[in-house]
């Protein structure tokens, strides 16, 4: 249903989603240490806080969004892996 596909997208499109993305694929060992500095200057590059969350979980979904830029401007084979491995966890997969 439509109410089932919007929840799905929320969850990947908000910063408690993209957190819980990040958290996974970290403890995992998934990133690189490339990536790993990208996550760290896009989490530290913000500007302000939403309401919705926290300072914590903001700057996490804001580095997983740098480790994104990063790797479509210089590893687009690599971005692919990246995402198929996000949507092989499922959102909800913690």
């Amino acid at each position: 249903s439509s109410a089932k596909l919007q929840k799905l997208c929320n969850g990947y499109n908000s910063a408690k989603g993209q957190r819980k993305i990040f958290e996974r694929l970290n403890d995992e060992g998934f990133f690189s240490e490339k990536e790993l500095e990208a996550y760290k200057r896009g989490r530290n590059n913000i500007g302000h806080v939403p309401k919705s969350c926290d300072l914590q979980t903001y700057e996490c979904a804001s580095g997983l969004e740098a480790i994104c830029g990063y790797l479509y401007l210089c590893d687009k084979e690599r971005l692919e892996v990246f995402f198929e491995k996000v949507f092989e966890g499922g959102i909800f997969n913690e």
